[in-house]
């Protein structure tokens, strides 16, 4: 479980999943991007992603993935820029517990 905030910088109401500057959230082990995995039953706060959060506020957000060893993960923020290429907004490793 990844745990992050994502504060909106912009001068209006945006979700982090708005669509309009799509950000992904890719998890890697190695060089094996890692799938995303869902709790049954657990409050994971995924739905904040789309959640509308008004200009300089926060929210924060949880997201699984499912494991292919202990390694360590890298987690990366991504988004792409006008020619479509990747764009790393943020990463960090995270040793799995």
């Amino acid at each position: 479980m990844v745990t992050f905030t994502f504060t909106n910088n912009s001068d209006s109401p945006t979700a982090f999943m708005d669509g309009a500057v799509p950000i992904l959230v890719r998890a890697f082990q190695g060089n094996t991007e890692l799938d995303s995995a869902t709790i049954n039953g657990d409050d994971t706060d995924a739905a904040n992603s789309q959640k509308e959060i008004p200009a300089g506020s926060s929210v924060q957000i949880h997201w699984a993935y499912k494991l292919a060893d202990k390694s360590d993960v890298k987690i990366e923020a991504v988004t792409s820029d006008s020619s479509g290429d990747d764009v790393i907004l943020d990463s960090k490793t995270a040793s799995v517990n």
